[in-house]
């Protein structure tokens, strides 16, 4: 018999569940997180324990079996990681973490008693709840090995700084990334009114507009745009024209992919194999190697590992939660829900 109301199921088990769940996650260690909308606003659960009550949540983070997550409510922005309260800011946002446990977000710092008078009313950026930068907009943190982080300060000039050390100063700037390996810091840069993707203080390319990145040990990929075309760049050249590059990941063998739209469609190019066209593009996520869900020219959806697709399409598929090794979904087939798993 079919459970009315919201239902959580796992591995066809039913679980309990107060509110509506969303955002399913399995930390490395096996434990399922998940936010649930309940009475009064929305709260994260972990392994089955549910933490406070928010008006909303924000700015979700995992990374190995960590988590952190803020929560909103009247008196400002909460912090929590690992279910732990770290502190309340008035605003903040922000959070990255890495597998290792440390995190680092920006906050605004107002004036109330023990706050050091040279902090307040400045953006700050924190590493593992230690100010480690001030200014009047600081943001967009990374994290790299070893808790070595790297931020923007927006001003007149915009500067990214790396451990302390200013390496950019540009007329504008956008997050910067590290490699997985943190022996690279990229971030899109303008200088005189032209975009390129700046690579530990060395610019590569000159256009109209950059967005969307990835760099590895070994080479990088970048969508740039030049007039109303698209193109996705790379250290070895690149491809296009499109109208649109929404996500570029680094692939575990350190190539990449990236999701384009054409007038045709939707593509995914997965280490220069170009996949489609699509009329929709799932999640693309990575564990081992790069996975996602799509749906074909006909709207029958398939799961993806890989290049290599489900057996069976899919009237409408779930979204995959990446869990021990595998892909799993459930589709829905001539009336029937049906588990896949790649």
């Amino acid at each position: 018999m079919l459970q009315s109301g919201p239902a959580l199921l796992v591995d066809g088990e039913h679980l309990p569940v107060a509110g509506k769940p969303s955002r399913l996650n399995y930390l490395r260690d096996g434990r399922l997180l998940y936010t649930e909308k309940v009475v009064g606003g929305q709260r994260l659960v972990c392994n089955g324990d549910p933490g406070p009550t928010f008006m909303r949540l924000a700015g979700l983070a995992t990374a190995g079996s960590h988590y952190g997550v803020f929560g909103k409510s009247d008196k400002g922005m909460t912090l929590l990681i690992n279910g732990e309260e770290i502190g309340q800011w008035k605003d903040a946002g922000d959070l990255v973490m890495d597998a290792s446990g440390n995190y680092a977000f920006c906050a605004f710092v107002d004036n109330k008693p023990g706050v050091d008078a040279k902090l307040t009313g400045k953006e700050v950026l924190f590493l593992n709840g230690e100010p480690i930068a001030f200014g009047e907009s600081v943001r967009s943190p990374a994290l790299g090995p070893n808790a070595v982080v790297a931020h923007l300060e927006a001003g007149s000039e915009w500067k990214v700084w790396k451990a302390g050390e200013l390496v950019g100063q540009h007329e504008r700037a956008l997050a910067p990334r590290f490699s997985a390996d943190g022996s690279r810091l990229a971030w899109p840069a303008r200088t005189e009114g032209r975009w390129g993707l700046c690579i530990d203080g060395e610019i590569h390319g000159e256009h109209d507009e950059v967005t969307a990145f990835a760099v590895s040990a070994t080479g990088y990929a970048y969508a740039a745009r030049e007039g109303t075309e698209c193109f996705v760049v790379t250290d070895s050249g690149r491809q296009g024209p499109f109208t649109r590059v929404s996500t570029i990941q680094v692939t575990s063998n350190g190539g990449f992919v990236f999701v384009a739209s054409t007038n045709k469609g939707k593509f995914v190019s997965l280490n220069g194999a170009l996949l489609g066209p699509f009329e929709r593009v799932g999640r693309v996520g990575q564990l081992g190697d790069v996975v996602g869900f799509r749906a074909g020219p006909l709207g029958a959806e398939r799961l993806y590992r890989g290049v290599t697709p489900s057996e069976r399409s899919f009237e409408v598929l779930s979204n995959p939660v990446w869990a021990a090794g595998s892909l799993v979904a459930f589709g829905l087939a001539d009336g029937e829900v049906h588990r896949i798993a790649l």
